[in-house]
């Protein structure tokens, strides 16, 4: 993973413990997956795939 992956994906889970957080962090965090192409990570609460955060619940 590169670093503005890991920077990207930590202010975005600080983001997403906020009780009323935005659905478009969702869709960010599922963006930074994307962009390095952990394609399992987008589906992980369905094929349990070992994922920083918990998205699509």
């Amino acid at each position: 993973m590169t670093l503005t992956f890991e920077r990207n994906i930590s202010m975005l889970e600080k983001e997403l413990e906020q009780k009323d957080y935005s659905p478009w962090i969702e869709y960010h965090i599922a963006s930074e997956y994307y962009r390095v192409k952990q394609y399992s990570c987008l589906l992980q609460n369905r094929n349990g795939a070992n994922c920083k955060i918990k998205i699509l619940q």
